[in-house]
């Protein structure tokens, strides 16, 4: 049976919770999900799976705007978001904290999103919000190496092969989602420009890449807004 994370953050309340979901088959699109607060509703469009909220976990306030999610043995593991650390959280089933891990060699300039592969996690510092910057990183590190309490990355860095500067709030250089398809990194675009996310592929192997777009999808937009972790 396959998994659906979904990590919801109200930094203003300081409500932060983590809804697991079973799936009963594989999900095509992760096309208008909303999670609710009080009471819990999800509300789903365009699934080809039916979808049971298995569990709902409140977070400690150290994650006070989770920004990725990520399972691997009997641990999920979590980042913040943009003006916190540069350390990732490592979680019980339960929700409890039982690390933070510190990645020595890097910054928590705007941190977007987990992915994984059978050999490595990879965090995206790949946020640009106003449109500032045209070069980004995504950390890679070992699972082998997340039982100690600081580790040092292997990096991936990437520019927009397509940048264009400017339009502060209408440009289309914002990323809050990666995947790793295979031997590669597939970024989604969040696209406030033209309201159509586009895809990034790159190799998954650190080095510096110039990646251009290789599909335009409107749909594509809604799940790169949010923080749907399909396991």
């Amino acid at each position: 049976m396959n998994q659906l994370l979904i990590s919801f953050s109200s930094k203003a309340k300081g409500n932060v919770l983590s809804v697991e979901i079973c799936a009963v088959n594989d999900i095509s699109w992760y096309c208008h999900v909303c999670l609710i607060l009080f009471p819990f509703i999800i509300i789903t469009d365009s699934f080809s799976a039916e979808l049971k909220v298995r569990d709902a976990l409140k977070l400690s306030t150290v994650v006070d705007e989770t920004s990725g999610l990520a399972s691997h043995g009997n641990f999920i593991y979590t980042i913040n978001d943009s003006g916190n650390s540069n350390s990732l959280h490592k979680l019980s089933r339960e929700g409890e904290i039982l690390d933070s891990i510190l990645i020595s060699n890097a910054e928590n300039i705007d941190w977007e999103s987990l992915a994984q592969d059978e050999k490595y996690l990879y965090i995206a510092d790949a946020g640009n919000n106003l449109n500032r910057r045209n070069r980004f990183t995504i950390y890679r590190v070992p699972w082998s190496e997340l039982d100690n309490l600081e580790v040092e990355a292997e990096l991936i860095k990437f520019s927009y092969g397509d940048y264009i500067p400017g339009r502060v709030t209408r440009h289309n250089f914002d990323a809050g989602a990666i995947s790793i398809r295979g031997d590669e990194v597939w970024l989604f675009s969040k696209n406030r420009g033209d309201r159509n996310s586009r895809l990034y592929r790159f190799p998954k192997e650190p080095g510096t890449y110039l990646p251009m777009p290789s599909r335009l999808s409107a749909h594509l937009s809604k799940v790169a807004n949010g923080r749907f972790h399909y396991l």
